[in-house]
């Protein structure tokens, strides 16, 4: 079997995991781009698994070709749903319709959880012919037994200080900019906010949305540690260690690879409650809001929680999560389609 994980970006450690989990299976397992001119030289895939797909209107095109052409030859396609609305996209409905063609025409579609699944359904009008649950799995790229009272020194945080994290790639939909908003507006003297973001420059509005935390940041920066630059792997478990609570306020996403760091570190968290979210990670792993303006009473309020007890409800958690359990459904998943089954 040769599985190629077709990509228009590759912007996480989550890819790269999928690959070598199954390639150590066995399984012929790669990245690539269906070139057209390789095939007419003899390249073959069994399995072209899509994750993402791209938004402008000549990309999205020549990767409905390109997918068709294969499709013509014999290879079978498996589609993940990462997010069921296209999100930061500068072409919202070449987005939506380059997702729904696909999805529509997939062997086999893989959602992260039932109620990223039916929200889908809802979204688009169809239900895919056949589909699966695998869960999004926690990020283990991380080393997790770093000191964390050696993690707040290195930061130069006090042990009695509360701490807040917002940590990833900005994008206008994370709504990182609130947060810094609230603790600006409303903290006390021992709360700290730790901000380790970098710019995603994908397109205007996400370069926007991070010149916006950055003037932010520049007009106080009163209780606040930031790093906005390029971070080492080794340094991002010391930010994670040195928190209290994670805060993962983004809209108009079903998954977030940020959140599941929330599983990777057993740290609670403060997020939108999404479908998916919710059935992850249950309420008494953290606090979940509706809306950003529940964000600064809810930053209030989980200091008041009984942090320890949340995180022993998410190490709980993480057995169910394990890459293991992925991989092995992945590969069934490719079994099935290429044996003509659901």
């Amino acid at each position: 079997m040769r599985v190629v994980h077709s990509l228009s970006m590759q912007g996480n450690p989550y890819f790269g995991d999928l690959v070598d989990g199954i390639k150590a299976r066995g399984v012929h397992s790669e990245t690539g781009f269906l070139s057209i001119k390789g095939s007419l030289r003899g390249t073959r895939y069994d399995v072209i698994h899509t994750h993402f797909l791209h938004d402008s209107p000549l990309w999205c095109v020549d990767d409905l070709a390109r997918l068709a052409w294969y499709r013509l030859l014999g290879s079978r396609i498996v589609k993940t749903c990462h997010n069921v609305k296209p999100h930061s996209t500068g072409h919202p409905w070449v987005a939506y319709l380059a997702e729904a063609i696909v999805n529509r025409v997939a062997d086999h579609v893989i959602f992260f959880t039932d109620g990223q699944r039916q929200e889908f359904c809802e979204y688009y009008r169809f239900t895919p012919a056949n589909s699966s649950i695998i869960c999004h799995p926690y990020p283990d790229n991380y080393c997790s037994d770093v000191d964390r009272s050696a993690a707040r020194e290195w930061l130069g945080l006090a042990v009695d200080d509360f701490v807040y994290l917002i940590f990833g790639l900005v994008r206008a939909n994370k709504n990182y900019d609130a947060v810094i908003e609230a603790f600006q507006t409303q903290h006390a003297e021992n709360d700290k906010l730790l901000v380790a973001i970098g710019p995603h420059r994908s397109n205007p509005s996400e370069i926007q949305a991070f010149e916006r935390c950055k003037s932010l940041l520049e007009r106080d920066e009163r209780g606040i540690v930031s790093n906005l630059e390029y971070m080492p792997d080794e340094d991002v478990p010391r930010y994670f260690r040195a928190a209290d609570v994670v805060i993962v306020p983004f809209t108009g996403t079903t998954s977030s690879t940020s959140f599941m760091l929330s599983v990777s570190f057993e740290i609670p968290f403060i997020a939108i409650g999404n479908s998916f979210n919710r059935e992850v990670l249950p309420e008494r792993c953290g606090l979940y809001i509706d809306t950003l303006g529940e964000l600064s009473q809810a930053m209030l309020r989980i200091k008041a929680c009984n942090l320890q007890v949340m995180q022993r409800e998410i190490a709980s958690r993480k057995p169910a999560l394990s890459w293991e359990r992925v991989i092995s459904d992945h590969i069934d998943v490719y079994t099935k389609v290429l044996n003509g089954g659901s």
